[in-house]
């Protein structure tokens, strides 16, 4: 019986010794399978999972990039700490090592008199970014209102500021934009800055007057929100300019007086592409949201505009002015229509100063369109083009307008330059994640729906059900 008693005992260790084994064994093979296929992003706006355009960039690589992560330790970012993972797990090409600034003063006194944990090195064999922890945790505020509410946003942006430091290590050539001055041009807002140097374009002034001609290295030109016209000579620089293969991005606005940028007009007559005068309203309620000048065009598909297409996501331009578009003979040159009103919008030629939002004499019938891309074939043997983008709001840019959008204008802006630039490789955009709660906007035909549905239709479905059992009951 004792003996019995001993070897149940034996079994008893042996087995439990075995199941161990067993658990130690998955546990070291788990520990060697990739974070994405045991770790789960649950977080509510998947803050560290990569997108298809950050895993298109790290598909395409052919050199080693190290990543030096730069941490007092004790101080990890948990949410940084899992994107690494998912970069390094992502391409045999990213490693990812951890250093204590506190035991490495000097590398950090390379990049930042301001050091702050959680910041990044990127390094290639041809050069290096260093990507602050305030280029990763982005806060965003309205400039004109935060000095009396204090009202700001913080955005995790960890994986447009990492995919862009990338993109930049491994570029030998950055794109370069001429931002023309002159005319009381609008400036870039700091969130908008960012979103340039993050998409790794750089940006110089340019003033034409005096110049004689537009720089040689200039990709594209910029003309944003112009409040005085070109004078001629300007005008002819810009000419020559794209006779040359240049590129050109112009973005404009309502103008109190209808002949203020008549320069831009007869810059694109050639091209068949004029704008109308005052200020676009729509009357189909399901491209608009609140106001009938807060327009949400009908997005046409094209290189600029798939990526933000196809997530489904829309574009504000509010208080925007109307582009016709004329077919031409001349097969040499395509134009694509960016975004574009319903049959139903029409031109308030009151502009800023109208007084109802109802058709008058003398306003003009659409539909328009409100951002178009002309390509010009120069020599088709040596791929040579002229490129024009023209938007008819600054309100683009507006920061609190894109934020309603999801971040898709500001999108649309990077793709644009990449697209200029010829730079689709180089210039990546990646909408930051709002640590703070959404909000949901709706296009006013949905917000009708939505209230007939919730207002009228669920109530009266729950009276006709007590309806029902109230006659059932009375019939037993």
């Amino acid at each position: 019986m004792k003996n019995k008693s001993l070897r149940l005992g034996g079994y008893s260790v042996l087995a439990s010794a075995i199941v161990i084994a067993i658990a130690i064994a998955v546990n070291l093979l788990a520990g060697a399978v990739p974070a994405k296929y045991t770790k789960f992003d649950t977080s509510p706006r998947a803050l560290y999972t990569l997108g298809e355009t950050t895993l298109g960039v790290l598909g395409k690589l052919d050199q080693d990039i190290d990543i030096t992560w730069l941490v007092t330790e004790g101080k990890e970012d948990k949410s940084l700490e899992l994107l690494l993972q998912e970069y390094s797990d992502s391409s045999s090409h990213i490693k990812v090592n951890k250093q204590d600034p506190d035991l490495n003063p000097a590398l950090v006194a390379q990049y930042t008199n301001n050091f702050y944990d959680n910041s990044l090195v990127v390094k290639s064999a041809q050069r290096d970014r260093f990507v602050d922890f305030y280029d990763i945790y982005t806060i965003k505020y309205d400039p004109a209102t935060y000095m009396y509410t204090g009202d700001y946003e913080v955005n995790f942006s960890g994986e447009n500021a990492i995919t862009g430091a990338i993109n930049y290590v491994i570029n030998s050539e950055l794109p370069k934009v001429y931002s023309l001055k002159g005319h009381g041009e609008a400036e870039f807002t700091t969130n908008i800055a960012a979103d340039v140097k993050l998409a790794n374009v750089q940006v110089e002034d340019l003033k034409l007057i005096g110049a004689d001609r537009v720089p040689e290295d200039a990709d594209a030109v910029l003309i944003y929100d112009p409040r005085s016209d070109l004078n001629d000579d300007e005008l002819k620089k810009l000419e020559e300019y794209l006779a040359r293969g240049g590129s050109l991005l112009m973005i404009t606005g309502v103008q109190d007086d209808a002949k203020a940028l008549s320069s831009i007009n007869r810059l694109m007559e050639p091209y068949g592409v004029q704008a109308v005068d005052g200020m676009v309203i729509d009357q189909n309620s399901g491209n608009y949201a609140g106001a009938p000048y807060n327009l949400l065009p009908d997005m046409v598909s094209n290189t600029i505009t798939i990526p933000v297409k196809n997530n489904n996501y829309v574009v504000m331009l509010p208080y925007a002015q109307g582009l016709n578009v004329e077919t031409l003979g001349d097969t040499s040159i395509l134009t694509n229509k960016l975004f574009r009103t319903s049959n139903s919008a029409y031109s308030k030629l009151a502009g800023f100063d109208m007084q109802t939002f109802e058709k008058e004499d003398g306003d003009i019938e659409g539909s328009f369109a409100l951002g178009v891309a002309v390509t010009k074939t120069l020599s088709e043997e040596l791929g040579i083009d002229a490129k024009i983008v023209w938007y008819t709001t600054p309100y683009l840019l507006d920061e609190t307008v894109s934020k309603n959008v999801g971040g898709a204008n500001e999108t649309i802006f990077i793709n644009t330059l990449a697209w200029l630039c010829g730079s689709e490789d180089s210039g990546v955009v990646i909408s930051a994640k709002s640590l703070a709660d959404e909000t949901l906007n709706m296009s006013a035909s949905t917000v009708n729906i939505l209230t007939v549905f919730f207002v009228g239709v669920i109530p009266l479905c729950y009276l006709a059900i007590g309806i029902i059992v109230m006659i059932r009951r009375r019939h037993r």
